[in-house]
């Protein structure tokens, strides 16, 4: 992928807080890429603070699939990752950058202003992980730095050495015009007004996406199922799922606990251990659901996202849905799977 050269800051899709709070100082801003050995990028980002032109480096090392990079701080909580969207080296490129669970969607261009469709793109990748035009900013398209003199370089991985005054002009420029996750919040969001009494009955899994070592062993094995969700009488959600396992029909049952927020729900495997954090991320009750799921277990953490469906087919439209949201969670595409269809075991869960 050809992302040398020089690109734009065009807008920026965050829940940071500190982007929020001052979204009226946004300065026009340039990054230049260089490709290093093949691999990992240098990137310099060029804006202003007080009117002087700064320059701030970084280097994206690679990471093991092909548009992902690893941007890593002097702690390894600290460490950001990078992922290419969606990108025509000749006009534009959409980055996620990743920091625990807080997310930012960014888009430059190889010029200042992109076409309609373009920023259309952005904002339907910003709304599929959850961040609404009301946390989407627009840079300003005139008064750019093309280069800044040695006093003003600044150099992001290094400003652990640098004094605290140094370390809170870097905050700034870093926190307006880089990550935009340094104070992110929860990255999965919910839907809006959830009705948990709308999302019982049967259900088909249509997609599944996972980082789990479970789902790479198993992954070519896979085919639809049905679940059932039913309420209890403490108003948690029963959860009964059918499936296929070689010639058998295997059932699985599991009792989602509701929390404080409504359409999050905890879940503890009793035979594993592993603790679910589970977010019921949009539905129109009717039609699909879109369930996502943060899995902590001593083998280390992992992601999950399940699209449902009332019926065994969705539109291309949902599908889609689906594998950007997926992708905006940080799994790659040999982690979403549209689950083949099969009548195996359908009946049993009738």
């Amino acid at each position: 992928m050809q992302l040398s050269g020089k690109w734009f800051l065009v807008g920026m899709a965050s829940r940071c807080s500190y982007l929020a709070e001052h979204s009226h100082q946004l300065e026009a801003t340039t990054v230049t890429m260089t490709v290093l050995d093949g691999q990992s990028l240098a990137i310099s980002t060029f804006r202003k603070l007080d009117r002087m032109c700064w320059e701030i480096r970084q280097h994206y090392l690679p990471a093991q699939a092909p548009g992902r990079f690893l941007l890593k701080g002097h702690r390894k909580s600290s460490k950001v990752d990078v992922v290419v969207g969606e990108a025509d080296p000749s006009s534009f490129i959409i980055l996620y950058y990743q920091k625990g669970r807080g997310i930012s969607v960014k888009l430059y261009g190889r010029s200042s202003r992109v076409s309609d469709a373009v920023v259309d793109k952005f904002e339907q990748r910003a709304r599929a992980v959850g961040l609404s035009q009301d946390v989407t900013y627009y840079f300003p398209t005139y008064g750019f730095c093309d280069s800044a003199d040695e006093f003003h370089v600044l150099d992001a991985l290094s400003s652990a050495r640098l004094g605290s005054a140094m370390q809170t002009m870097l905050f700034s420029i870093l926190g307006l015009a880089l990550l935009g996750t340094l104070h992110a919040q929860d990255s999965i969001p919910v839907q809006a007004d959830f009705q948990q009494d709308k999302l019982t009955g049967r259900w088909y899994s249509i997609g599944l996406a996972s980082n789990s070592n479970w789902f790479k062993e198993k992954r070519h094995l896979m085919k639809m199922c049905t679940t059932i969700i039913s309420t209890t009488a403490e108003g948690n959600l029963e959860v009964t799922s059918t499936y296929p396992k070689g010639d058998q029909c295997v059932t699985r049952n599991s009792l989602y606990t509701k929390t404080e927020q409504p359409g999050r729900y905890s879940y503890t495997s009793p035979r594993w251990g592993s603790k679910h954090n589970i977010h019921v991320v949009e539905t129109n009750y009717e039609e699909y659901a879109l369930v996502a799921t943060q899995i902590s277990k001593s083998t280390g953490p992992s992601t999950m996202v399940l699209l449902y469906s009332r019926t065994k087919e969705l539109s291309p439209e949902r599908l889609e849905m689906f594998t950007q949201f997926s992708r905006g969670q940080g799994l790659t595409d040999d982690e979403i799977l549209i689950l083949p269809q099969t009548d195996k075991c359908m009946a049993d869960a009738a």
